[in-house]
């Protein structure tokens, strides 16, 4: 999909004042995995809120269909995302071709 967005850090602008322009892909992914339902205004249902399931049990399959949900809708092929939980790590990892 290649989704490019502006570096907006000042760290990142250039010698001659130009933008630098960025694969947001991963970042793009990453913030529809941490956001809370309401954290978009334009787009209320946005987000997997994956922090509300740190310390839950079981949550596996629901938690990778809510993945596959919020994903598909921004145009991703996510079809198998992994959930592993491990001493209290919660790990997704959304198989996503890049």
């Amino acid at each position: 999909m290649a989704r490019q967005d502006i570096r907006i850090n000042a760290d990142y602008i250039n010698a001659n004042n130009d933008l630098d322009w960025y694969n947001s892909d991963v970042t793009h992914i990453e913030r529809t995995i941490e956001a809370m339902p309401n954290s978009y205004k334009e787009h209320p249902n946005d987000g997997v809120a994956i922090m509300n399931f740190l310390n839950s049990t079981g949550q596996e399959d629901y938690l990778s269909r809510k993945a596959i949900i919020q994903l598909q809708s921004d145009g991703y092929k996510c079809q198998n995302p992994i959930v592993t939980a491990v001493n209290n790590k919660l790990t997704l990892n959304p198989n996503i071709e890049l």
